[in-house]
């Protein structure tokens, strides 16, 4: 649906679903750049629903933009995409990006930004779920892992995409977008636990029960639908965020954010 909200002259917003061959032409007559953000990231998704949102879509427009001579492409990929065998968005996400890859030229430049957990107000997902719960004054079990995760604030993600329709460098790339700090699970409990001032959890799971309730999560979300699946299981204590480009280096510039920081605002926007 159409979100009411103002816009610089010099850009244009078209609504509507993709991939639609029709729509896709239109959105790249007479532009100068794309940034292509749209997709489906939901547990209950199809697998074929994913791939034609996230895959057939974003080659689709790519392609209606170099034929329309657009100059810039800059896909909005995803951290998961360095663990294409957790999950269906994942790989999907690793195969547009090296897919886009092949349809680069000297004058249709494509430039794929990996940002991390996106954090920012009116935030939704995993993370909102997690400050949410945190948020509980009772909370005597709870999970734990020491794996690192990589986050960036929602305006710092704004920066590095004006940035990249700026840079000559970055085209025929992945780019990892954060706010150059890791975290872990067990130290974002310790960080909100004492922001509120709430005792710390005194039992934590195994990861086994964990696994299973990740399972049984998963499995319901068609009927009963939630963040909670075995792609947050995987994030959580099979993946350790490494970044392999660094966005903030290339471009000479820093991000401006900082998770901890941001947590009083960001705690309360999760308080209702």
């Amino acid at each position: 649906h159409e979100v009411k909200q103002r816009w610089p002259l010099n850009v244009t917003v078209l609504y509507g679903a993709l991939p639609d061959l029709h729509k896709a032409q239109e959105i790249c007559q007479q532009q100068d750049a794309i940034v292509h953000l749209a997709g489906i990231a939901h547990v209950g998704a199809s697998a074929q629903l994913l791939k034609s949102s996230n895959l057939d879509a974003t080659l689709q427009l790519a392609q209606c933009a170099r034929a329309a001579g657009v100059k810039q492409f800059i896909f909005i990929s995803s951290s998961k995409a360095a663990y294409p065998q957790h999950s269906v968005y994942a790989q999907l996400k690793a195969l547009a990006e090296d897919q886009l890859d092949t349809l680069g030229t000297a004058n249709f430049k494509v430039t794929s930004l990996r940002p991390a957990l996106v954090y920012g107000t009116g935030m939704r997902g995993n993370l909102a779920s997690l400050l949410k719960l945190l948020h509980q004054k009772t909370l005597p079990l709870f999970i734990s892992s020491n794996k690192r995760i990589g986050m960036t604030g929602i305006n710092d993600l704004c920066r590095a995409i004006v940035l990249a329709l700026q840079s000559d460098t970055l085209h025929g790339k992945g780019w990892d977008v954060t706010d150059r700090q890791t975290y872990t699970l067990n130290e974002i409990v310790t960080q909100v636990r004492q922001h509120v001032g709430y005792d710390h959890p005194v039992l934590y799971l195994p990861h086994f029960l964990v696994k299973v309730t990740a399972r049984l999560s998963q499995a319901a979300s068609t009927l009963f639908p939630n963040s909670f699946s075995m792609s947050t299981y995987k994030a959580l204590f099979e993946e350790d965020y490494e970044v392999k480009r660094n966005f903030w280096e290339q471009v000479r510039s820093q991000p401006e954010e900082n998770f901890y920081n941001a947590l009083p605002v960001l705690l309360k926007g999760n308080e209702a």
